[in-house]
């Protein structure tokens, strides 16, 4: 299972429809994700070592 950051400026609007994409994409092509969050740019910068993608 791999784990996936989504970040945009804010970390309101954009971040949660590419979340919400990006796990239907997940599903579609059965890829196991335990995990999306999505956040600001500022929040994404120092979380993304905690993520695979």
């Amino acid at each position: 299972m791999i784990k996936v950051l989504v970040a945009c400026a804010n970390g309101a609007g954009t971040s949660l429809m590419m979340k919400m994409r990006v796990e239907k994409a997940c599903k579609d092509l059965g890829v196991e994700v335990s995990t999306i969050h999505h956040c600001s740019l500022s929040e994404g910068k120092s979380a993304a070592t905690q993520y695979d993608v």
